[in-house]
């Protein structure tokens, strides 16, 4: 594979890396655990029992027994024993201990840090914690949960402790911009601190792979236009729109099955980000060396010689957008609004934008094109002087008035 080809794939994969781990949430069953009163909860309940009796006339052990049921789960040893005391401190005094900070809310553990105000419990004070069911020590009997609906893990102690907990077999959002509600993003998405790594990882590897050196004599497409166009085509057509229905539905694995029609009308629109960078990979390729007799023509895939008494004559050419890119984005500009106003900016940019170069036919009826302009009409080859000074020595005719040529990226043969 060309170099230049390696470089944009490796700038491309590192950033669809990077979207797809912000909003990677694991396929594995998850819980959340409160503090349960039960005498709260009995104190003046009179909500019937099946034997005829209010839940308030129920002795303790009775009440606890009922309101149970075969949804407990017992547990004992000093690990258990260990999380029961700081789960329960955590939540009674709405203190995050060291190394759960995950596992709450962000503005919950902001509120966790403060000092302790006046009036009591503030309204941030958080009253759930969150973990994984393969999590040490639910792992043990994450087992005798299946249905999502709430159980109990009772401590064998004395007295006994109780805490409830709340079972989900899965983590999905309920909707386009839904999101998990009430879910710490930290958790949900814990993948999320290895994308500041992968980041400078990625931009790493684009710039320090070996660039195209330069010779002397040589023409070749300034390095930081080809940069430029690198970053702003990666950026602004690739990954905002393979991002966003990542975003929008707010997991990758469900953007990328139950929601993938969705997602698929994006990620038509990042293909042009593709399609920009590839071109950035011919042009950031593309040279032209002046020799005494020739002119060499390098590209992704190789070189070849151009014979300056092989050719036929030079023709001026000039390259503008085509008719109907125009015309559509005019009529997107008669919607209105901010987007209308874009539209209308971009069909007068479009309009008025042309690429100048030259033709160059062979004396066997070949085409060569040489640009050395950008859109905007300025010179975007380094060193074209020294080109256009051969082929005005070389003896072939040149033709001056240009010839008009029209499509989305300029022909190189």
């Amino acid at each position: 594979m060309p170099r230049e080809i390696t470089r944009r794939v490796v700038l491309i994969a590192g950033l669809a890396a990077v979207a797809w781990l912000l909003r990677l949430t694991p396929a594995v069953p998850f819980l959340s655990i409160q503090l349960i009163d039960f005498a709260k909860s009995q104190e003046g309940s009179r909500r019937p029992t099946p034997d005829g009796r209010a839940e308030c006339q129920l002795s303790p052990e009775e009440f606890i027994a009922y309101r149970i049921k075969s949804r407990v789960a017992v547990v004992s040893g000093p690990d258990w024993r260990g999380f029961f005391d700081r789960a329960q401190a955590a939540l009674e005094q709405s203190v995050v201990p060291p190394g759960w900070e995950h596992r709450v809310m962000a503005d919950q553990l902001k509120a966790s840090r403060r000092p302790a105000n006046r009036w009591g419990k503030d309204r941030h004070d958080f009253t759930r914690l969150f973990f994984w069911a393969a999590e040490p020590p639910f792992a043990a009997v994450s087992g005798r949960f299946s249905a999502e609906e709430a159980y109990y893990l009772k401590l064998d102690s004395t007295p006994p402790r109780y805490l409830e907990l709340f079972y989900h077999p899965r983590l999905r959002t309920s909707g386009l911009n839904c999101g998990f509600y009430g879910i710490p993003p930290a958790f949900c998405y814990p993948s999320i601190r290895w994308t500041p790594w992968l980041t400078v990882l990625t931009v790493l590897v684009y710039f320090l792979l070996p660039w195209p050196k330069r010779a002397a004599d040589t023409a070749m497409v300034a390095r930081w236009r080809i940069v430029g166009s690198d970053l702003a085509s990666a950026l602004l057509l690739f990954f905002i729109f393979f991002a966003l229905p990542l975003f929008i539905v707010g997991s990758s694995r469900q953007a990328a099955t139950e929601y993938f029609f969705f997602t698929a009308v994006f990620w038509i629109f990042a293909l042009f980000g593709l399609l920009v960078l590839y071109w950035g990979a011919i042009w950031s390729a593309f040279y032209v060396t002046v020799l005494p007799d020739r002119l060499r023509i390098g590209h992704l895939w190789g070189e070849e010689d151009l014979a300056f008494s092989g050719l036929a004559e030079v023709q001026a050419v000039t390259m503008k957008a085509p008719v109907w890119l125009v015309r559509i984005l005019a009529l997107l500009s008669l919607m209105g609004g901010r987007r209308g106003m874009m539209a209308a900016g971009q069909a007068a940019l479009m309009a008025s934008s042309e690429a100048k170069g030259y033709l160059l036919r062979d004396k066997d009826g070949g085409k060569t094109y040489l640009w050395y302009t950008d859109q905007t009409g300025y010179t975007a080859m380094e060193g074209f002087a020294k080109v256009e000074a051969a082929l005005r020595c070389m003896g072939a005719p040149i033709r001056t008035e240009p010839v008009q040529l029209r499509g989305v990226f300029p022909p190189f043969h």
